[in-house]
């Protein structure tokens, strides 16, 4: 049904979808830290061991889905003028053409 009202809309969602390589990883993941949970270690051990398991995966996931990731930085970066994009002569004025001065 839902799936219906959006082929009829002509919305696709393939560019949406995650990366298999990154499913993969994601599961990898989740069963390295449930093994490690059943694991008695010390706190600071397994704090470690669990921050080593999280930089793989965000090294992983940023491989795998850097299309995706290169995409939202481009969207979310501030925009910036060049210095051949501004023109002195606008630069001084406020409004219609009223100097600062």
């Amino acid at each position: 049904m839902i799936a219906n009202f959006y082929r009829l809309q002509k919305v696709d969602f393939t560019g949406a979808l995650p990366n298999m390589g990154s499913i993969a990883v994601a599961v990898v993941a989740a069963g390295v830290i449930r093994a490690q949970s059943s694991a008695i270690d010390a706190p600071l051990a397994a704090l470690v061991k669990g921050g080593a398991v999280a930089a793989v995966f965000a090294v992983a996931m940023l491989a795998f889905e850097r299309r995706f990731v290169l995409h939202c930085y481009r969207l979310a970066r501030p925009i910036t003028a060049t210095p051949a994009d501004i023109d002195p002569k606008e630069s001084m004025t406020v409004g219609k053409g009223k100097d600062i001065t």
